[in-house]
């Protein structure tokens, strides 16, 4: 028999999810070498793991972008993620059984999602979702999932970035932080100077929603000085 072995890649300057970071945060120290580790060394087993809900995730977008309101179509569509899973085997199967979840867990939130977007278009970005940005010399991914408009305007008043953590959900001070991270970004290197409460995270397995924290500039400095410690200890990490 052969063993299936993956290749690990190691990362020279010190990057990592918002996610991530906000997880860092909150972390204690054996918590954050554990973190530090995860981001410096990335497997690509795990990194595999990470995507097993894209298929979910651009699902998603899509449907907020274009069919909000009819939230059959998500039990519809997880349906037949599971009929075709029954035709794969292995990683194929568990993805594709993975994201029919994710589709029912967020079909269960039909009653708080219309009245957060409200008079707001969405716009999908999961097909261009770039969005990284440097917090004290830690590269930071965002990638948000949608951008919201007003409607019948072409301005930009906010985004959401979605979270599929099944077994492990979000506290709300990392759900806040991570909204507020994206408030920063784009406010910063994109000059939009977004409401907290259009700053949107939302925990699909968990089905709660949440914004940026009104204690923005409290939160920011916490941010900052782990950015400043993972710099720090970025190099001393043993591989």
């Amino acid at each position: 028999m052969t063993l299936k072995t993956y290749a690990a890649t190691i990362v020279e300057e010190p990057k990592m999810s918002v996610k991530q970071l906000c997880e860092y945060a909150e972390a204690n120290a054996h918590g954050r070498l554990s973190i530090l580790k995860a981001c410096k060394v990335k497997n690509a087993a795990v990194i595999a793991i990470a995507r097993r809900y894209n298929d979910a995730e651009d699902f998603i977008a899509t449907f907020l972008e274009h069919s909000s309101g009819l939230y059959s179509i998500l039990k519809d569509y997880a349906n037949d993620l599971r009929r075709a899973g029954l035709k794969k085997t292995g990683k194929d199967k568990e993805n594709l059984l993975a994201c029919a979840e994710a589709l029912d867990a967020f079909y269960k939130m039909k009653d708080q999602l219309p009245a957060k977007f409200e008079h707001i278009a969405l716009t999908n970005l999961t097909a261009k979702r770039s969005h990284k940005f440097k917090f004290k010399k830690v590269t930071v991914s965002i990638r948000p999932e949608l951008m919201l408009n007003p409607e019948f305007e072409y301005s930009n008043c906010g985004f959401v970035k979605l979270y599929f953590g099944k077994t492990s959900p979000l506290t709300k001070t990392m759900a806040e932080n991570m909204a507020l991270l994206g408030k920063y970004y784009f406010n910063e290197f994109h000059k939009m100077d977004f409401k907290r409460e259009n700053c949107i995270v939302i925990d699909v397995f968990a089905n709660k929603i949440y914004c940026a924290p009104k204690a923005e500039k409290r939160a920011l400095k916490m941010l900052e000085a782990c950015c400043e410690e993972i710099s720090d200890r970025w190099e001393k990490i043993s591989i």
